[in-house]
């Protein structure tokens, strides 16, 4: 049971809710978001698209937290985002 009922539109990932209409809505899990081109599904976050990284992104925890990394010539700054 996700909360929602027998018309329950959202995908298996997806979990449900019933809003204060009673329309059926999804949401996802830490980690992942509604996919944007259904509302019915559920997609991984890629963080490290849009992140402020200079050089290298990666993910620590998927799809939870990033990090950023310098090429071997280069030095990771205090902000943890800035290779000099």
């Amino acid at each position: 049971d996700k909360g929602c009922t027998v018309d329950n539109p959202c995908k298996e990932q997806t979990n449900c809710y019933l809003n204060s209409s009673g329309v059926p809505v999804c949401y996802c899990d830490l980690g992942q978001e509604v996919d944007p081109s259904t509302p019915y599904d559920c997609i991984d976050v890629d963080l490290c698209n849009g992140s402020t990284c200079t050089d290298y992104c990666s993910e620590v925890k998927e799809n939870i937290s990033f990090a950023c990394s310098c090429p071997s010539d280069k030095k990771l700054e205090a902000d943890g985002v800035t290779c000099t």
